[in-house]
């Protein structure tokens, strides 16, 4: 499977959609790990979307990310209590679903927006004279460790991907609720996709180190990847981190 991954292009695209001067590459998958957007803004989201209508694909997913302001109800609420603008709260609610209902809508031109949970997809698969279906399990989540007030966070001792310590010994992350909200990753993922990196301490990873050489990741994300072990785990947000590792799973 042939994957595009891009993240934190905050009303940037590095493809034109229209003149095609810098074409997008063959693929089968395209990934979106969040900041769409600079700040929000549905002109801003519309725009984001058309750039990844037009990308060629046979899958095409997005997550939002902490800059994407507007798709967090519970951060629109907090932000307008926060800006003394109680008054102003049903209508900052209203521009938020409209945002929301954006995202939604996409899914008819072939653009999946992934809110934090599992997810499955088929993908079309050539094989000797026929076509088979490649399922994928996705798990997506675009929470990031709580920093300066953005939206979509959690507290820094929140262990918002593994299963407490207090669950009984008989219980696994493969026979959770995989409906529910703020659930663990499940075991036997293909593609993890969160907004923010794992924090690895070894001395090769800098995927998620920022220029002034701090590491921003989170260990509880580590944790979680090394239990799932997914075949791609991909993320965004600390951008001076850009690149790949490969593990070898033990």
């Amino acid at each position: 499977i042939r994957i595009l991954v891009l993240s934190d292009t905050c009303n940037q695209w590095p493809y034109a959609p229209v003149t095609h001067v810098t074409p997008p590459p063959n693929i089968d998958v395209f990934i979106h790990c969040g900041n769409l957007t600079q700040m929000g803004g549905l002109s801003a989201f519309h725009t984001a979307l058309e750039n990844v209508r037009a990308i060629p694909a046979d899958l095409r997913l997005v997550i939002a990310g902490n800059q994407d302001l507007d798709l967090d109800e519970a951060w629109v609420i907090k932000s307008s209590i926060a800006r003394g603008l109680e008054d102003d709260i049903l209508e900052e609610l209203g521009t938020s679903m409209q945002c929301q209902n954006l995202f939604a809508s996409a899914k008819e031109n072939g653009v999946h927006y992934l809110r934090e949970g599992v997810h499955e997809f088929e993908l079309p698969s050539p094989s000797s004279g026929y076509r088979r279906k490649k399922t994928l399990k996705v798990y997506a989540s675009p929470y990031t460790p709580a920093h300066n007030g953005y939206a979509f966070t959690y507290g820094t001792d929140e262990d918002r991907f593994n299963l407490p310590p207090s669950t009984p010994s008989n219980t696994s992350a493969s026979t959770i609720n995989l409906n529910s909200p703020n659930e663990p990753i499940p075991d036997n993922m293909d593609i993890v996709i969160t907004h923010g990196p794992p924090k690895f301490d070894t001395l090769y990873y800098r995927l998620d180190m920022n220029a002034a050489g701090q590491h921003g990741g989170c260990q509880n994300l580590r944790k979680a990847v090394m239990r799932v072990k997914p075949k791609l785990h991909c993320f965004g947000h600390v951008r001076e981190g850009r690149g790949a590792v490969e593990f070898e799973w033990a």
